[in-house]
């Protein structure tokens, strides 16, 4: 049991003195939290999250058209998976989008496709799998380079000079002092 955690959620939720201890009175039936057994510490932190999580303004959901949804998917399964941890944000993904339709389409940290068109959309889904394409592409080595080519056989130098040997089998050219040894 954390009494710390209780008068930090406490303050989260933004409870004055006088509602904190109706709150604990209200739920376990104490007027200070150093009362409170296990149970009752797990019901006040509860019901501490459900008084934070009610003032969090709720989120607004609306369902995606099946052509957004198709931007997401191809986003998460076709250029994520060749792009670098750092450039998996929704700043490069706007960038391609933006690029190719030559309009703004992020406010903040928020995408807007609600407001593009039908073919505003599919021309973003175009340019997606068209980065994921070159991207794909660009990671892997080229056809050319793949091929394995027949090393261009060399011959072998020639000697500058034949050799001269005598009838004993010396190197005339390389020792001429050795023209008459019979060795």
């Amino acid at each position: 049991m954390n009494l710390a955690a209780i008068h930090i959620r406490a303050k989260e939720a933004g409870l004055d003195r006088e509602a904190y201890c109706a709150l604990l009175f209200r739920v376990a039936g104490v007027r200070s939290a150093k009362e409170l057994d296990e149970e009752q510490y797990n019901a006040v932190m509860r019901e501490l999250r459900s008084v934070i999580n009610a003032k969090k303004a709720p989120r607004e959901t609306r369902k995606k058209t099946p052509a957004e949804a198709k931007l997401w998917a191809v986003w998460y399964n076709e250029l994520c998976p060749v792009l670098q941890p750092h450039q998996r944000n929704v700043h490069y993904l706007a960038g391609i989008i933006e690029r190719r339709l030559a309009r703004r389409v992020l406010d903040g940290e928020r995408l807007l496709t609600a407001l593009l068109d039908p073919s505003e959309l599919h021309t973003a889904i175009e340019a997606l799998k068209s980065a994921a394409n070159s991207r794909k592409y660009a990671s892997t080595p080229s056809r050319r380079s793949r091929v394995q080519k027949d090393p261009v056989p060399t011959a072998p130098p020639a000697p500058a000079d034949p050799l001269v040997l005598n009838e004993y089998g010396n190197d005339l050219q390389a020792h001429p002092e050795l023209a008459d040894v019979p060795f």
